[in-house]
């Protein structure tokens, strides 16, 4: 018998375990629930041009996903920032993909404004983690990712990508050209 069960009645033992895995278990689809209802509470605010109530609410965002705000994020690498969505070296995906989506989101916010500068910085980030993600997961190329590859490549064309960018692209086009040799 585990030493963790044997602290408990035979009879509770494992409806104890259980439970706390279940809870952990759905801390991610909470968050991902919480951030999905914000992303349309921000859709919202966009569509009447209320940016700074969209802004507030992808920095709220941003903290209940990772435990930091928008400035933060924005100061820091996107190599530490790949680093706190990384645990024993694997990318976590859901994370990721809600801070590529949020960071996507705010880049619009910004775009509306007439920002360019601070839209350029958020489609950077969001494309540099969706392109992570894409390659971090083979079953992703399905998923609605490749379509926000695809916009963030059409907001950012005229932009030169930094090389990091370029790197990760032609990366993922060499993946998608072998998967179909």
């Amino acid at each position: 018998m585990s030493p963790c069960l044997s602290l408990f009645p035979k009879e509770v033992g494992w409806l104890y375990i259980r439970k706390e895995n279940m809870t952990q278990k759905d801390y991610n689809p909470r968050v991902a629930e919480d951030v999905g209802l914000a992303l349309a509470q921000i859709i919202y605010h966009k569509e009447i041009h209320d940016y700074q109530g969209a802004l507030s609410l992808i920095d709220e965002s941003f903290k209940q996903a990772v435990g930091a705000g928008s400035g933060f994020i924005h100061a820091i690498s996107e190599k530490t920032l790949l680093a706190m969505l990384t645990l024993l070296d694997v990318l976590n995906l859901e994370k990721a993909l809600l801070m590529a989506t949020l960071l996507k989101a705010e880049g619009d916010i910004y775009e509306g404004q007439g920002n360019a500068d601070e839209s350029y910085d958020s489609y950077l980030k969001s494309l540099n983690l969706f392109l992570e993600i894409l390659l971090s997961d083979a079953y992703l190329h399905d998923l609605r990712c490749s379509g926000e590859v695809e916009d963030l490549l059409v907001k950012l064309e005229a932009y030169d990508l930094p090389l990091n960018t370029r790197r990760l692209l032609f990366q993922l086009y060499l993946c998608a050209f072998l998967k179909r040799a």
